[in-house]
């Protein structure tokens, strides 16, 4: 969080101290930090926010996105230092669940990743920016965004993942298209930031920003493989890959499509 103070304009609590070791004074891991004035919202933003101010929530929500994506590093990772074991994986490492899951994950690779973020930049991902995160004044100013304990450096495409952002196959058309067009009001926020930075400082390298994946078939991919148990991630995963590599087929010329070969059966 202090790297956020000191680098971006993100409203992030004051950290005053904090220890983690558990031999210290008071036997537990602790951080004192700011309070920050605020509520959160009680469900999914795109159902609760007035449509009075979905433009201007959407449009705040995608300052933190636009910030978080031009917060780049050359390594992937946390930036904070941790004893133990270095991955999900090696706590895991006998549960067969979690093999799954992550033979899975790799097979589902291919169609997530943006090619020419595949090595740097990284950009710092929240990894849980939800309605439950995010604080708003009576007027639905942000004032504050909280939770950064599982922040890290990421690819590009885990930012586009979150539960705001993404269809439910079992509501009703109705509610889905709710959600659809406060996604699309982000992504349209988000191109303006860009467009914007470009005219003032442009860029020297044309990489894929946030706002052409966000809403995509690879952010639908990717939000399913991240929030999926490791038990459920084989049928949800395989049930969206399917439906994608068909829908990707369709709208693609490119001979991999037509190569049965390259098909993932799963």
């Amino acid at each position: 969080m202090r790297t956020l103070k000191s680098r971006t304009t993100i409203p992030v609590p004051e950290v005053f101290t904090f220890d983690v070791s558990p031999s210290n004074e008071f036997g537990f891991s602790y951080v004192l930090m700011e309070c920050l004035e605020g509520q959160t919202f009680q469900q999914n933003m795109a159902r609760q926010v007035p449509a009075d101010y979905k433009q201007h929530v959407a449009s705040q929500l995608a300052d933190v996105l636009y910030q978080l994506e031009s917060l780049t590093f050359d390594r992937l990772g946390r930036i904070w230092f941790r004893t133990g074991p270095d991955s999900a994986f090696e706590e895991h490492a006998d549960d067969p669940e979690w093999r799954a899951a992550c033979w899975i994950l790799k097979d589902a690779t291919s169609h997530i990743i943006v090619e020419d973020r595949l090595h740097v930049p990284f950009t710092l991902c929240h990894f849980d920016l939800h309605h439950g995160n995010l604080l708003f004044d009576d007027e639905y100013n942000l004032t504050g965004v909280i939770d950064w304990d599982g922040a890290a450096a990421a690819p590009l495409e885990r930012l586009a993942v979150s539960p705001e952002f993404i269809t439910f196959p079992g509501i009703s058309d109705e509610k889905n298209q709710v959600i659809l067009d406060f996604r699309a009001t982000i992504r349209d926020c988000l191109q303006e930031l860009f467009s914007k930075s470009e005219q003032t400082a442009p860029s020297k390298n044309e990489l894929t920003t946030l706002s052409m994946i966000l809403g995509s078939k690879q952010a639908d991919i990717t939000h399913r493989c991240t929030y999926s148990r490791p038990y459920r991630a084989f049928w949800t995963v395989k049930w969206w890959l399917n439906s994608s590599t068909e829908t990707m087929c369709l709208e693609s010329s490119s001979p991999q499509c037509t190569d049965k070969s390259n098909t993932i059966s799963l």
